[in-house]
């Protein structure tokens, strides 16, 4: 897979730089764009009253055979006089009734006498003989009534249409007649006559002399005869029929018989196709056949052709023009083909055909396909004519086929006349469309074979009757017939004036007298007083490419435009032409120029801004455009950065003109980047592969300028996948299928490719890197349309740019029946909202493609439980008020299970919302309140300050003294605006004279009791120093036991020195920390009995004086 990716990529490459190097060729003009198709001539005409069937030049006048008239006309086509032929009686033996009264007609039926031969014999006398399409007319007569005579002589023309051709030999001229009919027809469908002797009427020879189609044809069977004429000792036919008795298919044939012979001794018929292969020399090639004869015409080719094909010059050319027909009819379409033979060779033709028994009897006369051979052991030559040879009528089974001559230029075309006669040396053959277009083109192997005349004669179809109207030199003319007029056209040419460029008015046939004359194609007489030249042409530019090329990137410019260098002999002059580039020369290359195409390369010195003047000099003329600059192209960035070893990935190049020059290549490291597109802007080309993991310069290579991408190209490991999830999709896809593997962000274009086993058809799918680059996410396609019956097994791979994975293999399994699936609902577990749908038989793992959607949104954990499909409504639609819409996601549509409303669970934001503001402005209101109290408390204590020594005190035992005669069972509550614990700044820091009086005797910091922690260290002290002794034995055991509750173990309180409560007549108070037995601390105020602090013995507090902090 890995290689034919890169073969594709390799082929896709090659087209691309095919396309690079081939886009700065100037085409060449096309053959139609060198006429003026829309040109009109004013030619001599004639108008008939009814359409013209025939036409025939004889002694300086026309004579035209029309419906129920004969005209006869001069040479500049005026009427000198006419003939009446009808309308006739449709019955001649039943005429109109004279006397029969009232109850008869006096009249009978007329219809119209329609031409159908016209034709001049002068071996007798000077006689113009006319057949038309009623029975008693000059050359017809009916037979008599109850005549037993089979043949009938004098029925000469069928009124379905004939060729009748007179030949004179031995003394007698003999009637050739081919009628076109069908088996039910009276008359022989091919005869040879001759006149009775009081020229009243004509005779066979002998009952050898006519043959009629076998009866036993369907009626449906038609033969047509379109043209005849004589060359050597044979007259021909060309017939169009069908291929045999059962066949629809319809073909043409050339008959043969000798114009010597008075009977049809030695008659032959062979198939003869028109046919247009691509490559002459392949049979392989497609072959387009054309085989409905539309016109033909014999005649001898000009000098020049006759050369070229090596012929005598009594030889004769056959000229037919052929048409594809509709399949099964012979009915054309507008395309043809023209093939040209000499007659020696179609006469070779029957003799090979005819010695190797290719032949059969003709059925369509003997009605039999009895294989019959011509005597193989006579030494009689069969294309002799004369009584000494034994007689044949045969059919050749093998066809004759002929390769178009103009290869093509006609094959939109529907021809339906042709005319062919030599002009000087040149043989020119016009040609006439059903669309009444008339076309002039040489005939020749060495010359071009273009149209040099086309233009529109009449909106009829131009007929197959054409005549030659002679006359000196080279004036003669063709007789056109189109519907009921006639038109005198020069063999020469119309006029000059379709030739609209200088080089196709220079370059046209000798003959038609053409010359340049003031920007304009004229005949000499028609320019008179301007310069008039067959000899040069000015040249003309059309376009300049590049536009731009990069500075220093030596960049040669295409100038595309006509008539550089030109000269009669059709060969591009280099000696006549110079460029110039921005006034300073422009090196011409003489090996890619041509007369429609300069190529140069400007110096170095016209490397300036600005856009330069481009000047062409061709002989004395010259031509100049605007239209090319020098640029400074550079790279901008390259995206993306990275891909895989194995290259293929579709590099971006951004930057400046980097479509500017001639030749573009993009190269990463020493390999080259295969182009696919570039613009100004932007080019994108395919990496290529690298054998290891690096990183590489990305260059692009204009011309000879080089630039270099800012970044490099790195080559990562090569992405891979080793499992898919899930292995099933269900028929009508749209299941998401995650791809996992490795090394997948390597790929920028991931692709999926889905062939299912025995169709040989591929479905590719563009995927897409999941966010987390663990895996490719692709969705399924449909295989609905492959009316396959599911289980199918299909194989997957993907293509990672360049790269291309092993297959896995993906089941398709039969779709939902969605019409029994119930009406789904969500109900809310925690806070979670699940989506339940009671589903038939459904496959849950092909469910696990996340097909099933709320919102377009992929529904989460889906779970089959019994037959309830389940699963959790995706977070960010908890929010949704609306309906949600619930559907089966597939390949091309979805299905809409139904609507859903999720459950509203309890809004909080708004109760938390209040509990928060309520609480805010609780706290405001406490810290006011506490504030308040605060300052009322200072207030308090400001108006309870005493001055002593000329500092404030507080007398706070004064109102814990109080305090107690207020409540005397609650000793030491202290006064609601007084804290026990309160000091002020002057009592934290008192003088040493003041503080000294509260302040414990120094006791070192070894000497501080075991249980202080953290920063009480600093601030407390044990109540008794370690020297101080106290001898429990010596106190009454009865006191000891009272006081026992109230005594608090020196090692359960500690005083705070650094803190002073107040101070009173017993002395200071502390604060404390109690510890009780459960470890906690308590807050208290220590009392002193005496400013020295001599005693030891401390009572302790109640718990109503116990205040904590």
């Amino acid at each position: 897979m890995k290689v034919r990716l890169l073969a594709l990529a390799y082929i896709t490459s090659l087209w691309w730089e095919l396309t690079l190097g081939t886009w700065e060729l100037c085409e060449d003009p096309p053959a139609s764009s060198r006429l003026n198709l829309s040109v009109r001539y004013k030619l001599p005409s004639f108008t008939a009253d009814a359409p013209i069937q025939n036409l025939v030049v004889f002694g300086g006048r026309v004579y035209v055979g029309s419906v129920n008239r004969i005209y006869s006309l001069s040479e500049n086509l005026q009427e000198e006089s006419q003939y009446k032929t009808g309308p006739v009686v449709e019955n001649p033996h039943c005429p109109p009734c004279q006397d029969c009264g009232d109850k008869f007609s006096a009249s009978a039926s007329i219809k119209d006498n329609i031409n159908i031969g016209l034709l001049v014999e002068t071996f007798y006398d000077e006689e113009l003989f006319s057949c038309g399409s009623d029975a008693e007319v000059e050359c017809m007569y009916s037979p008599k009534a109850n005549s037993e005579q089979q043949g009938c002589p004098d029925c000469i023309v069928s009124p379905m249409g004939a060729r009748i051709l007179s030949i004179e030999s031995g003394g007698v001229v003999r009637f050739f007649v081919g009628n076109t009919v069908m088996p039910s027809a009276p008359w022989p469908a091919i005869s040879i006559r001759q006149m009775k002797e009081t020229q009243d009427g004509f005779r066979f020879f002998s009952e050898q002399s006519f043959m009629g189609l076998a009866p036993q044809l369907p009626q449906e069977y038609l033969l047509r005869y379109l043209y005849a004429f004589e060359s050597g000792p044979h007259a021909y036919f060309l017939t169009v029929q069908p291929e045999d008795r059962t066949s629809r298919a319809h073909h043409t044939r050339i008959v043969r018989t000798c114009s010597s012979d008075p009977e049809l001794r030695r008659y032959a018929e062979l198939p003869f196709e028109c046919i247009l292969t691509e490559k002459r020399r392949r049979r392989a090639a497609k072959v387009e056949v054309f085989n409905i004869l539309q016109a033909a015409h014999v005649a001898r080719p000009g000098t020049a052709l006759r050369k070229e094909m090596g012929l005598e010059e009594a030889d004769v050319v056959l000229f037919a023009a052929f048409a594809r027909s509709q399949p099964n009819s012979p009915e054309p379409t507008a395309s043809s083909a023209v093939c040209i033979i000499p007659i020696r060779d179609v006469n070779i033709f029957f003799k090979d055909f005819i010695q190797k028994c290719h032949t059969r009897q003709p059925y369509h006369f003997k009605g039999s396909e009895e294989k019959r051979c011509y005597n193989l052991s006579s030494t009689d030559d069969s294309s002799s004519c004369g009584r000494h040879g034994a007689g044949y009528q045969l059919e050749v089974t093998s066809t004759m086929t002929r390769l178009d001559y103009f290869a093509g230029q006609f094959s939109k075309v529907l021809l339906t006349s042709i005319a062919v006669f030599p002009v000087g040396e040149q043989t020119v053959a016009t040609l006439g469309t059903s669309e009444g277009r008339v076309i002039q083109v040489l005939v020749s192997r060495s010359r071009q074979r273009t149209a040099h005349v086309d233009f529109q004669l009449d909106t009829q179809p131009v007929s197959p009757s054409v005549a030659l109207l002679p006359h000196q030199a080279q004036d003669s003319s063709l007789l056109l017939v189109t519907g009921n007029k006639i038109t005198k056209v020069p063999l020469a040419g119309p006029g000059c004036e379709q030739l609209w460029s200088c080089s196709s008015c220079l370059l046209a046939p000798g003959f038609m007298g053409c010359g340049w004359c003031h920007n304009r194609c004229s005949r000499s007489r028609e320019c008179a007083g301007l310069y008039w030249t067959q000899d040069s042409c000015p040249p003309i530019i059309s376009t300049i490419s590049p536009t731009h090329g990069p500075v220093g990137g030596h960049t040669k410019i295409t100038i595309c435009g006509r008539d550089f260098g030109f000269n009669r002999s059709e060969r591009f002059d280099a000696g006549l032409v110079s460029v110039e580039v921005g006034g300073r020369p422009c090196t011409l290359d003489v090996k890619e120029s041509s007369s429609h195409r300069l190529v140069c390369a400007p110096s170095a010195s016209n490397a300036h801004g600005g856009i330069s003047v481009v000047r062409v000099y061709s002989g004395h003329s010259a031509a100049h455009k605007e239209g090319f600059s020098f640029v400074n192209a550079a790279i901008r960035e390259i995206f993306p950065a990275f891909g895989p070893k194995s290259g293929g990935t579709m590099l971006t190049v951004q930057g400046d003109f980097l479509d500017s020059g001639s030749r573009r290549q993009v190269t990463i490291g020493n390999a080259l980047c295969q182009l696919q597109s570039i613009s100004s802007s932007m080019l994108t080309c395919r990496t290529p592969q690298q054998a290891s993991l690096a990183q590489h310069p990305v260059r692009l290579i204009i011309d000879s300028a080089e630039l270099q991408a800012p970044t490099l190209y790195t080559y990562k490991e090569d992405p891979f996948i080793d499992h898919i999830q899930p292995s099933r999709s269900f028929i009508s896809g749209g299941s998401t299928l995650s791809a996992y593997g490795a090394y997948l962000e390597s790929a920028l274009q991931p692709l999926m490719m889905v062939a299912p086993a025995q169709e040989g058809k591929v479905f590719q799918v563009t995927c897409t890197l999941s966010e987390n680059k663990h895996a490719i996410l692709c969705t399924t396609p449909s295989l609905k349309d492959l009316s396959l019956q599911p289980p199918v097994v299909t194989k997957v791979s993907f293509i990672l740019d360049g790269f291309s994975t092993k297959q896995f293999n993906l089941m398709y399994v039969e779709d939902p029946k969605f019409e029994e699936f119930e009406k789904p609902t969500v109900t809310s577990k925690g806070n979670r909202n699940i989506l339940e749908i009671k589903v038939p038989r459904v496959d849950l793992e092909a469910v696990q493609g996340e097909v099933l959607r709320v919102s377009n949104r992929s529904c989460e954990s889906v779970l089959l439980v019994g037959n309830t499909l389940e699963c959790t409504v995706p977070t960010e639609l908890r929010a949704a008020t609306r309906e949600l819409e619930v559907e089966w996601k597939q390949a091309s549509s979805s299905v809409i299970l139904g609507r859903v409303a999720l459950a509203q669970g309890q809004d909080y934001r708004g109760l938390l919302g209040g509990v928060f503001s309520v609480s805010l402005i609780l706290l405001l209101l406490l810290a006011v309140f506490a504030w308040m109290r605060k300052k009322k408390r200072i207030d308090d204590l400001a108006l309870g300050m005493v001055w002593r020594d000329g500092r404030a005190r507080i007398p706070h035992l004064d109102m814990l003294a109080n305090a107690r005669s207020v409540s005397p069972t609650n000793e030491m509550v202290s006064h609601e605006s007084v804290d026990y614990r309160t000091t002020l700044l002057e009592d934290q820091s008192p003088p040493v004279s003041q503080a000294e009086s509260c302040r414990l005797p120094h006791h070192g910091h070894s000497e501080l009791s075991a249980m202080l922690l953290g920063p009480e260290r600093d601030a407390a002290a044990p109540l008794l120093p370690d020297g101080v002794h106290v001898d429990v034995a010596g106190l009454q055991p009865e006191l000891l036991s009272e006081v026992q509750r109230v005594v608090i173990p020196r090692e359960d309180l500690l005083l705070h020195l650094n803190e002073v409560i107040g101070r009173g007549h017993f002395g200071c108070v502390f604060h404390g920390t109690l510890l009780d037995k459960d470890g906690v601390k308590l807050h208290c105020a220590v009392k002193s009995l005496n400013r020295e602090s001599r005693d030891r013995v401390v009572g302790r507090p109640s718990h109503s004086s116990v205040r904590p902090t």
